[in-house]
């Protein structure tokens, strides 16, 4: 799943996304993104992202993490995670 990108999670119905760590690495965004597709489990980290890229992620999640998220992106960047219960 090497050509995955934000758009891919965005875009995708078909997939359930398990876990979710968002990281900051100096003005930069890190997303780390666990799922199963077809039944099989994927990982993919995403890095490099601004604040936009991050949000366009977050609303299109279920879960209400991309509440969550937000509230992240506007207090102290510690790492976050959000796991499906």
């Amino acid at each position: 799943m090497d050509d995955c990108s934000i758009a891919y999670f965005i875009n995708n119905q078909y997939i359930e996304i398990t876990t979710i760590h968002l990281l900051i690495d100096k003005d930069k965004f890190i997303i780390a993104v666990n799922w199963y597709e077809d039944n099989e489990q994927h990982f993919k980290m995403f890095k490099k992202l601004n604040v936009s890229q991050v949000i366009s992620f977050s609303n299109n999640l279920k879960h209400s993490w991309s509440e969550k998220i937000n509230i992240w992106l506007n207090s102290p960047k510690i790492p976050l995670k959000l796991k499906v219960i």
